[in-house]
């Protein structure tokens, strides 16, 4: 785990990224264990033709991880020159030899390997119970709102609903969800919503 990754024209941003994923322990075990091979043969089967990579990235990025941390199979920079044209030949806009931002890289790349490993047989979402609140004229109405209801029920339903169509180990591990709030000016009552998300900007102090 602590060799580093060769740079291929301007492609520290990705080199990043990989040894960060490279040192969550979680996904290294997932990968290094070769779990994600079963999940890749069952996403074939429902997700992985139309929304991913058909398992390509995933398997590329498998083997990238592997020549980092194992011995039988020693990293070479045609490993990490196999992996950036498979990024590419995926994502237009990783094509050449340019910066890119790492955090878009990061979400495009988990995005990618979470469709090659979605297991989620269903594509259809379901209404959640706590839409909105809406305001007209002074007057307050709800349709199918959260109020009066307990987070965590609100929070658990949302999450269904998403699971229903997103079920992956890379969601498992990286998955959280934000929480909003909207009060309403007339009769202060709060509706709360739960949305997804996989990462997080925070600013770096000072």
């Amino acid at each position: 785990g602590i060799v580093g990754i060769q740079n291929h024209g301007n492609t520290c941003f990705m080199n990043a990224v990989i040894q960060c994923l490279s040192n969550t322990e979680p996904l290294l075990s997932y990968f290094l264990c070769e779990q994600y091979k079963e999940d890749i043969k069952r996403a074939n089967k429902y997700n992985a033709k139309r929304f991913g990579t058909k398992g390509e990235l995933t398997e590329s990025l498998a083997v990238l991880l592997k020549s980092l941390w194992m011995n039988q199979l020693v990293y070479t920079a045609d490993k990490s020159t196999d992996f950036k044209a498979i990024v590419s030949k995926y994502g237009s806009q990783y094509r050449g030899n340019f910066q890119h931002d790492v955090q878009e890289f990061l979400i495009w790349l988990l995005d990618k390997v979470h469709e090659d490993l979605n297991i989620a047989t269903k594509k259809k979402y379901r209404a959640n119970k706590q839409q909105y609140i809406s305001i007209y004229k002074n007057t307050h109405t709800t349709k199918q709102s959260s109020i009066g209801r307990c987070d965590d029920d609100v929070a658990a339903e949302a999450m269904a609903n998403h699971s229903r169509c997103n079920n992956s180990f890379i969601h498992d591990l990286f998955q959280a969800m934000y929480r909003s709030s909207l009060t309403c000016p007339s009769c202060s009552q709060q509706s709360n919503t739960f949305d997804p998300f996989l990462s997080v900007s925070l600013p770096i102090p000072r």
